[in-house]
């Protein structure tokens, strides 16, 4: 009987920007996601170099091959005075599920959160995907429902650039004090 060579995990470097584009291909078409359009190869090549990369990961590969990864940048939480490692990106091949690799990529993100002094480790999952939100809560993560993200489309995000500056209206409390006929409500 012949074994499977081991899965090897190691930090995802710019030569991986490929691969993980793959993976990041394979976890959209298994989402049915048809408007996503992930970065390019050489977008997230860019965003993963420099002395403060915007994007980090850790690549799961058996004999060579990537199949599996987990994408994370740093969040600080001004309200907790935290730091916490957001998981952007976790995706393993359907043929590996199950087997624990999952659990280890998380525990990948979760030692090099450590090392930078993370809280803990905070994910989105979207609310159709059941299987992946019984994976994190067997994992020991908690589902927050006292927030929602809201995301600013491109089109209202130019408006917005574009709109001038303007000065802060006055409140009504301010406006209805300096309206008053001089000498009521003395």
């Amino acid at each position: 009987m012949r074994h499977a060579p081991p899965v090897e995990l190691r930090p995802a470097g710019l030569q991986d920007a490929p691969a993980l584009r793959r993976l990041m291909r394979a976890r959209i078409a298994q989402a049915g996601s048809t408007a996503a359009h992930p970065s390019t190869a050489a977008a997230l090549a860019q965003r993963m170099s420099g002395p403060r990369p915007e994007i980090e990961g850790v690549i799961a590969e058996r004999a060579g091959e990537a199949i599996g990864m987990a994408l994370f940048f740093p969040w600080l939480s001004t309200w907790q005075g935290r730091l916490y490692l957001y998981v952007q990106d976790l995706y393993v091949q359907s043929e590996e599920r199950g087997s624990g690799l999952g659990r280890r990529l998380l525990g990948a993100v979760a030692r090099a959160g450590r090392t930078r002094g993370c809280h803990s480790l905070l994910l989105a999952v979207a609310t159709s995907n059941a299987p992946a939100a019984r994976f994190y809560a067997r994992l020991g993560f908690r589902c927050l429902e006292t927030e929602r993200l809201w995301l600013m489309p491109r089109a209202a995000l130019g408006a917005l650039i574009r709109a001038p500056e303007s000065r802060p209206r006055p409140s009504r409390l301010s406006h209805r004090r300096n309206n008053r006929t001089p000498g009521l409500l003395r």
